[in-house]
């Protein structure tokens, strides 16, 4: 699984076979995801925001009616990131489509608690901007 959430993270497509039953839900919900944000994950720009830490990665995803961005753990160990964006986000508000978690940019830093690729949504946020 980790292997795969690090797949759709950076923005590829996912064909998969009958090993991937037993996740089938979890993999349910990205590929929604990826369907109701398509002016932004499909069709959108796509850039990499800095994030500091080697074992997390973050894919920004720019559309015509949206702004995500994918924020993937690769490690087991639980880690506070903080990701650098550019002016045009300077304060403003994201939710995690996952989990509901709402944070706040402070000036263009967007801090995140992030869990380990073992948990249960193995280490990925999907983070889209609430006030664009």
């Amino acid at each position: 699984m980790s292997h795969l959430v690090q797949v759709y993270a950076s923005g590829h497509s996912l064909a998969l076979n009958h090993k991937w039953n037993k996740h089938a839900p979890f993999i349910k919900k990205l590929l929604d995801i990826r369907r109701q944000y398509s002016d932004a994950m499909i069709y959108g720009g796509q850039h990499q925001p800095k994030t500091g830490n080697m074992s997390i990665a973050a894919y920004q995803y720019t559309g015509d009616n949206n702004t995500l961005m994918t924020v993937v753990n690769v490690d087991t160990q639980a880690a506070v990131v903080y990701i650098a964006l550019s002016s045009g986000e300077k304060d403003s508000n994201w939710k995690d489509i996952i989990t509901g978690d709402v944070f706040k940019v402070e000036d263009i830093t967007l801090s995140l608690p992030m869990e380990g690729s073992g948990s249960e949504n193995h280490g990925l946020r999907v983070m889209a901007r609430i006030d664009r």
